[in-house]
């Protein structure tokens, strides 16, 4: 059943959407009862096999026997069966993903085009009543929701164009109102993502995060003006970017989103999570050992709420992230679970396989399981900024055994840096293994043992070193020759 349409679709969903999937197939007034019981039964089939999903589970003959314990195998039976799932599964995501309250207020307005053009004003009026309350039934509040709240009111203003030409003032400044509101809330949103930007991943020059804040803050004094959920939470994110070391504003930013939550679209959700997520890594990376229980159940949080996926996986990037931060709380059996329900759910990769491989040989390394860790290393990694992390982390396992091979390993190490550096790995991964291999033989060099001015000097070097693979690693090794 693995390489069926219906499975391929309900493996990709997240847990809140096979809930809602199972409410859906439940329901007489979305599958007839003469098929639901069946239904019911081949879903439950493959929901009970969640999250894994294993391929063992959900063979054919297996899910027969299950649905139909006395009959003998038919093929054409279930493959009929799973194929009426699939359409009830096909008409599910259709109403999930349907916006329906938009596609009403496309089809009013084009009734309200229609019976502005032929003159039918009492039609025109009735309809332009039924825009302005769909708009007002939204709770979501977001870009899109301003956008087509513009829209109805430029229609508005057309329509009084036509009929009110010398009196009134022709709808122009409620037009004007949420047109600026449109503005204000997607530069605001575009700002706040660029600064996290600059913040987080792409450190940016002194003069341009300032220009971008300094563009922002007139803008700033206009927001006020605006009763919006979206945009209150929005200018706490901003204010929390502006001043990423003041910490009232990430409390206040976390205490806006859970109050104003269904005001807040799936983008925009997602959006403001991961600069919350970002702003704990960035202040723990820089030492703050106080982050690490937040970002840990921030990432634990976030990965509940589906907020983590990309394409209906995880990236590399973040399922590192959670093993280090599982690790770090000493989180053992959640890591394993979690690495062991994610292995085939990697995504933005050619090279899952590497992925799976490198972080299970991290856990066996960080829960003391060297010998084991070191055949999952052995294993020939064909992403090579993977490939190399396991080299490193191999050098590390045989510096703990002090095995007899590492100064051999060590010196091969350093070839394989100088073959790859130009054509294959920027400038500063060349410098931060450089960098790592270099401190590992000076702390393995004879003269530095129990030697507390050469000791210094390595801790001094190495903290002021920017650029450095493994430096918690080498800092605790240093740590240990006192």
């Amino acid at each position: 059943m693995h390489s069926s349409r219906l499975l391929k679709v309900i493996i990709a969903m997240n847990p809140q959407e096979r809930a809602q999937l199972r409410k859906f197939i439940h329901s007489p007034f979305f599958v007839h009862p003469t098929q639901q019981a069946r239904l019911i039964q081949l879903y439950a089939c493959i929901d009970a096999s969640a999250p894994r999903f294993h391929p063992a589970r959900l063979k054919k003959e297996i899910v027969h026997q299950r649905l139909f314990p006395n009959e003998a195998y038919s093929k054409v039976r279930l493959e009929k069966l799973m194929s009426k799932l699939f359409q009830k599964v096909q008409t599910f995501i259709h109403l999930q993903y349907s916006p329906t309250l938009k596609e009403e207020l496309h089809q009013q307005r084009a009734l309200a085009k229609f019976y502005q053009i032929k003159k039918l004003d009492s039609l025109l009026q009735s309809t332009m009543k039924r825009l302005q309350q769909i708009l007002q039934t939204e709770t979501q509040e977001d870009r899109e929701h301003y956008h087509h709240s513009f829209l109805v009111e430029n229609d508005i203003l057309e329509q009084e164009g036509l009929f009110n030409t010398r009196r009134g003032d022709l709808n122009i400044p409620a037009t004007l109102f949420h047109l600026d509101r449109y503005y204000l809330l997607s530069r605001l949103e575009y700002t706040c993502m660029l600064l996290a930007q600059f913040r987080f991943q792409s450190p940016a020059t002194v003069q341009q995060e300032e220009a971008l804040i300094q563009q922002m803050l007139p803008l700033t004094q206009l927001l006020s003006d605006y009763n919006s959920p979206s945009i209150k939470i929005y200018q706490m994110a901003f204010r929390l970017l502006q001043d990423i070391d003041n910490p009232k504003y990430y409390e206040a930013l976390k205490t806006e989103m859970t109050l104003y939550q269904s005001a807040l679209s799936a983008e925009q959700e997602k959006a403001l999570h991961a600069i919350c997520r970002n702003y704990c890594i960035f202040h723990f990376n820089k030492g703050q050992k106080s982050f690490l229980p937040e970002t840990f159940q921030r990432y634990r949080m976030d990965l509940e709420k589906g907020l983590l996926f990309y394409q209906n996986g995880l990236l590399p990037s973040t399922i590192k992230n959670l093993v280090d931060l599982g690790l770090r709380m000493e989180k053992h059996q959640w890591v394993e679970e979690l690495l062991h329900d994610y292995r085939h759910r990697i995504t933005g990769t050619k090279h899952p396989d590497d992925i799976y491989r490198f972080n299970k040989a991290d856990i066996l390394f960080r829960t003391q399981q060297k010998t084991k860790a070191l055949q999952f290393l052995s294993y020939q990694f064909e992403d090579i900024y993977y490939k190399i992390a396991a080299k490193r982390m191999e050098l590390k396992i045989l510096y703990d055994t002090q095995a007899d091979q590492l100064d051999d390993k060590m010196d091969a190490f350093k070839i394989y840096i100088f073959r790859h550096s130009k054509k294959k790995l920027d400038k500063n991964h060349q410098t931060a293994n450089n960098n790592f291999i270099n401190t590992l033989r000076q702390i393995r060099n004879p003269l530095s043992f129990r030697n507390p001015q050469r000791i210094a000097r390595l801790t001094q070097k190495i903290d002021q070193q920017k650029t450095i693979s493994e430096k918690g690693w080498l800092l605790d090794k240093i740590k240990e020759m006192k």
